[in-house]
């Protein structure tokens, strides 16, 4: 019996066409095929490709969020990265929501 998606774990190792976390690789569309055209030689799973469009998506959303919010705390729960920082990459992950939704 397997627990979870396997379309939710490969979506957490990349990122389309941006870097930011050092755990997260940066995958162009090119090297995500070859990626999952590797993944997905013994998987039999007609919506795999479907559900990590999802699931990207998500990720994607969530730490747009999760910056978006670091920004605004950042004077109430100070921490060691510049606040700069945070900013930069809410704007790179805003672009690239936007792109990915067909608004840039």
């Amino acid at each position: 019996i397997a627990i979870g998606d396997p379309a939710e774990d490969v979506s957490n190792f990349f990122y389309e066409d941006i870097s930011l976390m050092p755990w997260k690789m940066r995958l162009s569309k090119k090297n995500k095929e070859i990626f999952l055209k590797a993944y997905m030689k013994g998987l039999k799973d007609k919506t795999f490709l479907a559900r990590l469009d999802v699931w990207l998506i998500f990720w994607l959303f969530s730490d747009w969020m999760y910056y978006k919010w670091r920004i605004e705390n950042y004077e109430n729960e100070p921490v060691e990265t510049p606040k700069a920082l945070y900013i930069e990459h809410e704007q790179k992950l805003l672009r690239a929501l936007k792109k990915k939704w067909g608004l840039s």
